[in-house]
């Protein structure tokens, strides 16, 4: 299937996987900045390229911050605004954790926080990776080794995206009523405490 996007068309980039069966997932927002219109899924294969191996390497980084017992990795690329297409599956070349386990339950979860320079809520990204070991934490704390992994996930997840055409895939906030007015984001941080994710449902997930 081919479709044009064009100037401030949204795409979404998600990194689902298992843990004990449940389904875990981290989901990220960009917004294309480019004057021509190209085909959609086209970019859908410049993304894998930079994020599994070169450019940002965006998805080793998040792989290597969670264990072994992440499995079943897939990346699924989905185009949301101003129309929004099916999404599309993809696999790294890893497709599972890449440290050691054992590792907290699957509630638990490492967190980072991205920022745009304005502030209020709509200005906040706030990722948060499964997978974490019990290796990486003392005292509800994230060891400095697990905050090293996750800060280099971080500073790749604000990264920019240039496209073969000239135009570039910006990070932004998820504005859920009007997509392309999520904001850019340009700082991004690690925590160093331990928190829990909660979903709509207890079990496998969506």
């Amino acid at each position: 299937m081919s479709y044009d996007v064009t100037e401030n068309a949204v795409m979404q980039l998600q990194f689902e996987g298992r843990h004990f069966g449940q389904q875990v997932m981290t989901v990220m927002t960009y917004i294309l900045t480019d004057s021509a219109s190209i085909d959609g899924p086209s970019v859908f294969g410049e993304v894998l390229l930079n994020i599994d191996g070169g450019g940002t390497d965006l998805y080793n980084r998040w792989i290597g911050a969670c264990t072994t017992d992440i499995t079943d990795v897939t990346i699924a690329m989905q185009w949301i605004a101003p129309v929004r297409y099916s999404y599309q599956l993809y696999f790294g070349a890893l497709t599972a954790g890449q440290l050691d386990p054992p590792t907290m339950p699957p509630n638990v979860a490492q967190t980072c926080t991205r920022r745009a320079f304005n502030t209020g809520r709509s200005t906040i990204s706030n990722l948060k990776l499964p997978g974490v070991p019990i290796a990486g934490v003392a005292d509800g704390y994230l060891t400095n080794a697990q905050v090293t992994r996750l800060g280099d996930f971080a500073s790749a997840s604000k990264q920019e995206m240039l496209l073969s055409t000239g135009g570039k895939l910006v990070p932004i906030t998820y504005h859920r009523s009007a997509p392309s007015l999520g904001e850019k984001l340009v700082f991004a941080h690690p925590h160093n405490t331990v928190r829990t994710m909660h979903r709509r449902t207890v079990g496998v997930g969506s």
